[in-house]
């Protein structure tokens, strides 16, 4: 898939956009604080109706204007295509979704459009706290399991209202009203730490590949689903379990962490305190990993969750990578262009003078100063 055209107004920096598209690679050129990661975050927008900054939808319409537009036209195929119309309302918190003019979810939206995001900010993901690698894990399981969504969130629904009724018991875990929560919480826990673990269990040969050809060393990298009790308090029923043997293992972590439960006043077990180990042989890399180890980790991480939407939806998805080869060494730039290359559609973005111009052979080139999108010519 690629965008044949994309129409931007009112959209964070950006000045009005218009521009036709080519399939291949495309540069976009800029100073820092021009809008190129902006750029890139429309067309994010447009193909997911999300944001890959930690952001309100709000943040992204321009100071003092009533909405946003983003628009373009989606090639699907040699003679298929759709034309896709994203806006939001701050005034009255309403999103707009329109595919060939009918009003559809975001669900529906991302069942149509993919786009993975490289950013030289992914380091954090790797060495940064467990909450992004457990963010980055459920976004990548809602966009493999369609009902998953909604399991993450009714048991984050859960697990907060099972925190504020154990705060207002004083902590005392045994009240009916603490009961009537954890009920649920089990359920929900175990069938979304059974999700976790086979995802991580697949996800995990992906990445493991990209590391060895980025790295262009045999050390092995595996990612662990680490769910969130101590390890004395036992083993994972492992990828390969019913959603009752996770259960049963949840239950037994929290008898264990009642006492502390009942101290601290929040539930102490479950997903929300899963972690994703990232390792290197048997050491973890956010702990023990050089700099450069945790980058071709992060990188692999992202290449591998392109191979991972061309497996499940059957479409290449377009890339959006920004400013990702700065810190990258020659080899390693090669080894990840030669990735990239091959996209229906990639979008790159660099400063001027990065030498990226020289570094493949770009269908369209396009300079961004003040917000404001200009196509050079050769």
């Amino acid at each position: 898939m690629y965008l044949r055209y994309l129409r931007v107004r009112r959209f964070r920096n950006l000045a009005p956009i218009d521009i036709t598209l080519e399939p291949g690679a495309h540069l976009l050129f800029g100073r820092n604080a021009q809008g190129k990661t902006n750029f890139l975050e429309a067309v994010y927008h447009l193909l997911s109706g999300s944001t890959f900054r930690n952001v309100a939808l709000r943040d992204l319409v321009q100071w003092d204007q009533p909405h946003f537009f983003v628009g373009g036209r989606l090639a699907l195929g040699k003679e298929t295509s759709r034309t896709i119309k994203s806006s939001y309302f701050p005034a009255s918190s309403q999103r707009r979704i329109l595919i060939d003019d009918q009003v559809v979810s975001v669900r529906r939206l991302r069942d149509l459009a993919h786009a993975v995001f490289l950013s030289h900010e992914d380091l954090n993901l790797v060495s940064g706290s467990p909450s992004l690698r457990r963010n980055w894990m459920d976004r990548l399981l809602t966009l493999t399991v369609p009902e998953a969504g909604g399991l993450v969130y009714r048991y984050t629904r859960a697990v907060r209202q099972r925190n504020l009724v154990l705060q207002q018991s004083g902590g005392r875990a045994d009240t009916a009203l603490v009961q009537s929560w954890t009920e649920p919480w089990l359920n929900l826990g175990a069938a979304l730490m059974r999700q976790h673990a086979r995802l991580i269990d697949q996800f995990s040969p992906i990445a493991a590949g990209h590391y060895q050809r980025l790295s262009g060393q045999d050390e092995p990298l595996h990612l662990q689903y680490q769910p969130g009790w101590k390890a004395e308090l036992g083993q994972s029923p492992g990828p390969d379990a019913e959603e009752s043997d996770w259960r049963e293992a949840l239950k037994v972590a929290l008898e264990i962490e009642r006492p502390a439960e009942q101290r601290r006043g929040f539930t102490l077990v479950g997903p929300h305190t899963d972690e994703v180990q990232l390792l290197l042989g048997a050491s973890p890399v956010q702990r023990f990993g050089s700099q450069g180890q945790q980058r071709t980790t992060a990188l692999a991480l992202r290449l591998a969750e392109i191979d991972w939407v061309r497996a499940v939806f059957g479409q290449e998805p377009i890339i959006l990578a920004d400013e990702i080869f700065g810190e990258l060494d020659e080899e390693r730039r090669l080894r990840v262009w030669e990735v990239l290359r091959s996209a229906e559609q990639l979008w790159l973005t660099a400063a001027k003078g990065s030498g990226l111009e020289h570094f493949g052979t770009f269908e369209r080139r396009f300079v961004l100063e003040n917000g404001h999108c200009s196509n050079l010519i050769a």
